[in-house]
């Protein structure tokens, strides 16, 4: 599939670059300056607050959910210049549980997704880490998001650019299947952020989300992500376990 892209999506895809080894050191300073020694969190190569971080604490005595919350959320907005949390509403699909540590229990409360101009950004959770205080915070999202608008590929011909497409099945049935228009979930397409890291870099590709059944009438067997501007397939996820 061939586009031609107006100057304006010349922008596309956003991207973000990791820092060099002396600015993520002054970055690192910077983020222990802000936070006390109770408070774990290390940045990535990106110079964001890292997904890796564990969630770590003591055993803590809060009761109250709604105060356990509203600590996780100040946390990231404090730390905004490397969450990209600039606001507590941009945390949302939320979920308070308790984690267990050899010895005690301590809360964790989870933030599920980013969303940007109302479109979910895969692959940004965050988690805070609270005992008296919050101890841990985890995760980030990502500014600058660009979306194409014009010139942009709809869903109907995403779907039916699949029309055709082998699939090689990664475990028991048929070698492969072959997608044909029945097969395709079209009520439950979607838009999605997918930041892809290419060759050391973050790129902030929109996609359609297209699920796929494996046979008519089926649930969803696989899902394919096409790039809502240049129809290339970026990526295909096989959603049974063999």
């Amino acid at each position: 599939m061939t586009v031609s892209l107006r100057a304006e999506n010349r922008r596309y895809p956003a991207t973000v670059t990791p820092v060099s080894a002396s600015r993520l050191q002054e970055l690192q300073a910077e983020l222990d300056s802000l936070k006390t020694t109770h408070i774990r969190a290390d940045i990535n190569q990106y110079g964001l607050i890292s997904s890796k971080n564990s969630m770590v604490g003591g055993p803590s005595s809060i009761t109250d959910t709604g105060l356990l919350v509203s600590k996780a959320r100040e946390a990231f907005v404090r730390f905004s210049k490397f969450t990209n949390v600039t606001d507590t509403s941009q945390l949302t699909d939320l979920e308070v549980t308790r984690f267990t540590i050899p010895g005690h229990e301590t809360w964790v409360v989870a933030f599920y997704h980013q969303y940007h101009d109302g479109i979910e950004v895969e692959n940004t959770e965050c988690y805070a880490s609270i005992d008296s205080g919050v101890c841990a915070i985890a995760g980030h999202h990502y500014r600058d998001i660009f979306i194409p608008v014009r010139d942009t590929i709809s869903r109907t011909r995403a779907a039916q650019s699949l029309t055709g497409y082998t699939i090689p099945y990664e475990c028991w049935g048929p070698d492969t299947l072959i997608v044909r228009s029945e097969l395709v979930l079209r009520d439950e397409i979607r838009r999605l952020v997918l930041p892809m890291e290419v060759n050391g870099t973050i790129e902030l590709r929109v996609a359609w989300e297209i699920p796929i059944a494996g046979a008519p009438a089926a649930g969803t067997d696989w899902l394919f992500y096409v790039d809502i501007l240049t129809g290339e397939i970026l990526r295909i996820d096989q959603l049974f376990i063999c």
